[in-house]
């Protein structure tokens, strides 16, 4: 069952969890966290006006990102995520839903996992991406939340709560909004008085939902040149390996909405649109291996891992796998060897963000770092607007003490990824190692904000006025309004 805010209270912490998990893991999350309460609650994947304005939204999208910081681990990879990122707005932008805003991002965990929260927050987890065959069925789920998203699912839940009380639908909402806030005590009461009312009615909408997500992901994957069978197809191929998985588990863990029905329904509409053959990206298969090489916790598991598929043959990519086995090498420091690899991969893709990007690392990892930049700068002639390759151009020119250089590259960055908080909290290193105090400060306030930490931001800002030595007048008014409006937002906070 497709739920848009899921709080999941584990039996090893008393954290909630906001997440929204997709039909195509609810099951196998179940499993591998084993929660002691789940609760579901109306899908937040969408607004409308007459319930919530934009602004309403983009703020509750802020508290969403900042509560699914707090529990889970974002990846922050320039690489990874930029690829996240495109794929995502490739599909949104053929979606009903193009010209909303959108941030697709990655979560480190092991299940398989994806969910849509709201303004058009998109996680998935690295688990899922891992288990996709091809660049297909990884844009179906993306397809599949985006979906959520166009067909407005969370107006619609809520008017469904709505019909049953108003009392009940604000101790819904209430529910959210504490969870978000980090108030797991009173988020379970306000879920506990509201959900005895709801359950088999949410259960049946959210089926509803999850078809209608199902023919309408299909179309977006359509119109973005992908193949539609790719989505009931990943969803049957994961349904039967749970089967497998689950097998003496609780009934309450083998019962989820991807029933054989809704995966024939979903084969039959799909044979309505013409057959595309999608070819895999190599960067589909280079982020593959990369997430893979970080998913083992010693490096020399990794080294054996892709040694031993390398010599099966066991791969759909040979030279994906070469890339992780690379990436694996480097982290162990086997650097003559990592290094061997690269240059046969570079030789074959000469312009490869990714090939450019490890060859890099692996100089950055022995200290060399003008090797390091002449690989990044070479690339950036290349690749003038890259973003990955300009992030870690900047990582590298601070890391060998050229702090003035690198916070000349700065502007270009933010200009890009604005609310990029590992971006804001490298512009303050950068700039703090250059002696640019006050920019430090501002820049250290707006990655506190981006967490959704207020009051340290706040602080950052009086800490900047107080230097009298080197603040002008033009900063002081500019931190001056910026402090006053964060000061209104954590008042309205506090408020509620």
């Amino acid at each position: 069952m497709a739920v848009a805010a899921l709080f999941l209270l584990s039996s090893q912490s008393t954290v909630l969890h906001a997440a929204t998990l997709s039909t195509v893991d609810q099951s196998t999350a179940q499993i591998e966290y084993q929660p002691e309460a789940t609760i579901e609650l109306p899908d937040l994947g969408a607004s409308a006006d007459n319930v919530l304005s934009p602004a309403a939204e983009q703020r509750l999208g802020r508290a969403f990102m900042s509560s699914v910081r707090a529990s889970e681990i974002v990846i922050n990879d320039p690489y990874l995520s930029s690829y996240i990122r495109q794929l995502g707005h490739q599909l949104a932008s053929n979606s009903d839903a193009a010209g909303r805003h959108f941030e697709f991002f990655m979560i480190d965990s092991a299940s398989i996992n994806a969910f849509a929260g709201p303004y058009g927050y998109i996680g998935i987890n690295s688990g899922l991406i891992l288990s996709t065959q091809s660049e297909g069925e990884l844009a179906s789920v993306l397809a599949h939340e985006i979906a959520h998203v166009s067909q407005n699912h969370l107006m619609r839940a809520f008017d469904t709560a709505s019909q049953m009380g108003l009392a009940t639908a604000a101790m819904i909402l209430a529910a959210i909004i504490l969870g978000a806030a980090g108030s797991p005590d009173a988020s379970i009461a306000a879920i506990a008085g509201a959900q005895a009312n709801m359950v088999q009615q949410q259960i049946n909408f959210t089926r509803s939902n999850e078809k209608e997500a199902d023919h309408v992901g299909m179309q977006i994957l359509s119109k973005s040149q992908f193949d539609p069978r790719d989505m009931p197809s990943f969803f049957s191929r994961l349904t039967k390996a749970n089967r497998i998985y689950e097998s003496g588990a609780p009934e309450i863990l083998r019962t989820h909405p991807v029933t054989t029905n809704r995966i024939a329904d979903a084969m039959g509409r799909a044979d309505q649109y013409p057959y595309r053959q999608h070819q895999s990206k190599l960067t589909y298969h280079f982020v593959r291996a990369a997430l893979k090489a970080k998913s083992f916790r010693q490096p020399e598991e990794a080294v054996s891992h892709f040694k031993a598929v390398l010599k099966d043959g066991r791969y759909r990519s040979q030279d994906g796998v070469r890339y992780g086995y690379a990436i694996a090498l480097t982290r162990n420091r086997n650097y003559a060897e990592a290094e061997e690899l690269l240059s046969a991969l570079k030789s074959k893709h000469p312009n490869n963000v990714g090939i450019i990007i490890a060859q890099a690392d692996l100089q950055h990892q022995q200290q060399q770092y003008d090797a390091a930049l002449a690989i990044l700068a070479t690339g950036l002639q290349q690749n003038p607007d890259n973003y990955p390759l300009k992030f870690n151009y900047t990582e590298v020119l601070l890391a060998s003490g050229k702090a003035e250089q690198a916070l000349a590259e700065m502007a270009s960055l933010i200009s890009w990824h604005p609310t990029d908080p590992p971006l804001r909290k490298l512009y303050s290193q950068v700039a703090k190692k250059a002696g640019a105090r006050i920019t430090a400060r501002e820049q250290l306030s707006e990655y506190y904000y981006l967490m959704g930490d207020i009051e340290p931001a706040i602080q950052q800002l009086r800490l900047a006025l107080s230097d009298e030595k080197d603040i002008d007048y033009y900063q002081a008014a500019r931190i001056g309004a910026r402090m006053k409006a964060l000061q209104i937002e954590l008042s309205s906070q506090t408020k509620r």
